[in-house]
C-alpha cells in the first residue's frame, strides 16, 4: 500500500514535470491568440489590479484612523496656557513609523500573493497557448497573467483616491475640501504632509503625493518578489520530479 501511494506521489511529480516542460517550449512557440480588444483588455487587467488593491486599500485606511488617534492622543493642552497646544513630537512619530510599519508589511504580504498567483496563471496560460487553447475559464484568465507593471499598477490603485484628492487640491480654491477629505480617507499620508509643511498650500500636496509613493514602490517590489517564489517554487518540484525518474529507473 505504501509502495503503491509512493508511485501516485512520483506519477503526480510526473506530471507537473511534463506540464512545465510544455510551458517552457510554448515561450518559444507562440500560438494563435484569441482577439480582444486593447481597451477590453486593458479595462479587465485594470480590474485585477483593483480587486488586488481593494484589501490593501481598507488595510491603509484602518491604519490611517489609528494615526489620526494617536494625532489626538499626542496633544495635550498646555498647563501654563490653556489657548496653547502641547505636541508631544517623540510619540508622534514613533507611533507613525509603528503605523506606518505595519501597512507595509501587510502590503507586501498581499502583493507578494499577487505576484506568485499571476505567475502561476502565465505559466498555466502558455500550457493553454502550446495546445491551442486560447480562450479564457474559470481556472485560467489572461488578464490575471504575471507582467512586471502589475505590481505598480496594484500600488496605484492602493492610492490613486489620495492621489487624485491630492492632485485636484492643488487647484485654487480647492485645499479645503480637498485637504478635509484626505485627512480621513489617507491620512497615513496627509498627517505626516501637514507635519512637514504647516502652510495650507500645493506644497504640501506634493509631499501628500510622495508619501503616496510607499505602497506604489511596496507593492512593485513584492510582486517581483512573489514571481520569484513561484520560480522556486517550480524549481523545487523539477528536482523532485527528476529524483522520481531517478527512483523508477
Amino acid at each position: 500500500m505504501g509502495k503503491k501511494n509512493k508511485n501516485t506521489d512520483w506519477d503526480a511529480y510526473e506530471k507537473a514535470r511534463i506540464a512545465e516542460e510544455q510551458a517552457n517550449q510554448a515561450q518559444n512557440h507562440p500560438m494563435q491568440e484569441v482577439k480582444t480588444s486593447p481597451i477590453k483588455r486593458a479595462f479587465l487587467t485594470l480590474g485585477e489590479c483593483y480587486r488586488c488593491a481593494v484589501t490593501s486599500f481598507l488595510m491603509y485606511l484602518m491604519i490611517g484612523t489609528v494615526i489620526l488617534a494617536l494625532e489626538a492622543f499626542t496633544t495635550t493642552e498646555d498647563l501654563t496656557d490653556s489657548t496653547k497646544l502641547v505636541v508631544d513630537w517623540t510619540g508622534r512619530i514613533i507611533g507613525y513609523v509603528v503605523c506606518i510599519a505595519i501597512a507595509i508589511f501587510l502590503n507586501w504580504y498581499l502583493a507578494q500573493k499577487a505576484g506568485v498567483k499571476h505567475y502561476r496563471m502565465l505559466l498555466t496560460g502558455n500550457i493553454r497557448r502550446l495546445n491551442g487553447i486560447t480562450a479564457a475559464s474559470k481556472e485560467y484568465k489572461p488578464y490575471a497573467e504575471y507582467s512586471a507593471y502589475k505590481g505598480s499598477l496594484i500600488g496605484l490603485c492602493i492610492a490613486s483616491p489620495m492621489i487624485l484628492l491630492a492632485l485636484v487640491g492643488m487647484l485654487p480654491g480647492c485645499y479645503t475640501v480637498c485637504g478635509t477629505a484626505l485627512t480621513f480617507i489617507a491620512p497615513w499620508a496627509f498627517t505626516p504632509a501637514s507635519w512637514i509643511i504647516a502652510e495650507t498650500t500645493a506644497l504640501r500636496m506634493l509631499v501628500c503625493i510622495l508619501f503616496g509613493l510607499i505602497p506604489v514602490v511596496t507593492s512593485q517590489a513584492a510582486y517581483i518578489v512573489g514571481k520569484g517564489i513561484a520560480v522556486r517554487d517550480k524549481q523545487k518540484r523539477d528536482r523532485i520530479s527528476e529524483a522520481g525518474r531517478g527512483h523508477k529507473k
